[in-house]
């Protein structure tokens, strides 16, 4: 009968471990879910953000580009405008020449 009883006791003592081990198995899975979701949506957030970065990097490469393009129309432009001072300048010259002759032809006349 001790023997029976040691026999029992053991069995009991190895599903109890059993139970414990398999209670401590499931709450690492789950842990392992949690922690395969968490890595999952940290992977995501990542990616977006990586996206954003890219995004960012276009944007300012184009507003970079956009700018000289301003740039080189300024530039243009201001050409042109210095030009333009520079007929007037010498069709004032002109005029006030035509004038000044149109002046002695009166007197000569």
């Amino acid at each position: 009968m001790m023997k029976s009883q040691r026999l029992d006791d053991a069995r009991r003592k190895i599903e109890e471990r059993d139970q414990a081990w398999q209670d401590e198995k499931a709450d690492i899975l789950k842990e392992v879910q949690r922690l395969k979701a968490e890595a999952t949506r940290m992977v995501k957030i990542l990616a977006m953000e990586y996206e954003e970065e890219n995004l960012s990097e276009d944007k300012k490469r184009s507003l970079s580009q956009e700018v000289y393009s301003l740039q080189l129309v300024v530039e243009m432009r201001t050409g042109e405008v210095r030009n333009l001072r520079e007929q007037l300048a010498r069709a004032a010259q002109k005029l006030e020449q035509a004038e000044i002759v149109g002046e002695k032809l009166r007197k000569a006349t």
